[in-house]
């Protein structure tokens, strides 16, 4: 996380505000080992560095940030993300702006700081974000690393996972789960409605967001979503990639790319739901554009099966519940650059970039330094 420092901290008096220059040394710390990035106006580095009451190695780590200020504080202007730290004891911490916090030099030395904590619904989850935060920091040239605790929320235990890092420990805390939404409008679900409500509570640095199409496996983009594709589903897959996805990319976006979503599925959904209504808008364009036959949109079910021809039901095939494994472990073998060549015009580009955005900011750290 970019821990921007404020030139109140001026005004604190080191030598006998022993919360206020503990709380310098761990932020100034935290830099020196690698787990945020910590800047402020020169002149505030320069008087920091004069005060005997910091550590040594703080000392030696302002100076490093003087030294290479000029390429420091031209990333820190790209990053939105950040905690602003400043002398004010009685204000320990507060909420500025969306993704932009306030916190006293007092409150870090008394709770102490560390690299950020990301909460995904499972840890291969968490995994694949910092992939994509990984790629975000690659294809945009960004200066520093990728430094941040990866949790396994547990699915419907995610809340209680946030709860307790955020609101118990006072960890700074990024959550992302799946939406699991059917179609685009659906409201949160419960998981997702618990973590939003505990994100936004008083006195902590935390942030939730939600998978705006239905799972993790939907936003993955699409070259590397193929290069696992087990042979027995190339010809699955070609239809999906060639013909659904380019009729209609909503059927990607919200259709279940781990066990499938056929008309069977679609004409269980209530008459008159909003779901079952955008399906069936879906495998209309579908048939319409000859991709499912018109027989089994109008019979609901598959008028292909007594010749032994490919079923036509299939709305979006399933590629089983291993895909988001079998990605992470191909991008783990791979360089970042290599990665983000292969998606450079990938129709799910953007999907990947904003979540490896927003991750990339909460991790950015500078290197570990050698002061």
């Amino acid at each position: 996380m970019l821990i921007w420092l404020d030139s109140s901290v001026l005004d604190a008096d080191l030598n006998s505000n022993i919360d206020a220059s503990h709380g310098l040394d761990c932020i100034i710390g935290s830099a020196h080992r690698g787990e945020n990035f910590v800047i402020g106006e020169r002149h505030i580095l320069s008087e920091l560095q004069k005060s005997a009451a910091l550590s040594g190695t703080s000392r030696a780590v302002l100076g490093h940030l003087i030294a290479n200020y000029s390429t420091l504080a031209s990333f820190a202007r790209t990053v939105n993300a950040k905690v602003i730290a400043s002398h004010n004891k009685h204000a320990p911490l507060i909420k500025l702006g969306a993704e932009q916090w306030g916190a006293s030099i007092e409150s870090i030395g008394q709770v102490g700081i560390s690299k950020a904590v990301l909460i995904g619904e499972n840890l291969s989850d968490a995994d694949l974000f910092e992939h994509a935060a990984l790629q975000y920091r690659a294809a945009n040239r960004f200066y520093g690393l990728v430094a941040l605790t990866k949790l396994g929320g547990g699915g419907s235990t995610t809340p209680g996972c946030l709860q307790n890092h955020a609101v118990v420990e006072k960890k700074w805390v990024l959550c992302i789960s799946d939406s699991d939404r059917l179609y685009p409008a659906q409201a949160k679900d419960l998981t997702a409605q618990k973590c939003e409500f505990i994100s936004a509570a008083i006195g902590i640095v935390c942030s939730y967001r939600d998978i705006a199409p239905r799972e993790i496996e939907n936003i993955i983009p699409l070259a590397f979503f193929e290069e696992i594709v087990p042979a027995t589903h190339t010809y699955a897959w070609d239809r999906h990639r060639q013909q659904v996805f380019t009729t209609t990319p909503q059927a990607h976006e919200y259709g279940d790319l781990k066990l499938g979503t056929d008309l069977k599925k679609i004409f269980s959904y209530g008459v008159g739901s909003p779901q079952r209504t955008f399906w069936i808008d879906i495998a209309n364009r579908l048939s319409n554009a000859g991709i499912i036959p018109t027989g089994c949109l109008n019979g609901g079910g598959c008028a292909n099966q007594h010749n032994g021809t490919p079923c036509g039901c299939i709305v979006v095939q399933g590629y089983g519940g291993k895909i988001l494994e079998a990605v992470v472990e191909k991008l783990t073998l791979r360089t970042q650059q290599k990665s983000c060549e292969m998606i450079s015009k990938d129709p799910n580009q953007a999907h990947w970039y904003s979540i490896g955005k927003q991750v990339f900011e909460w991790g950015c750290a500078s290197p570990r330094m050698r002061v």
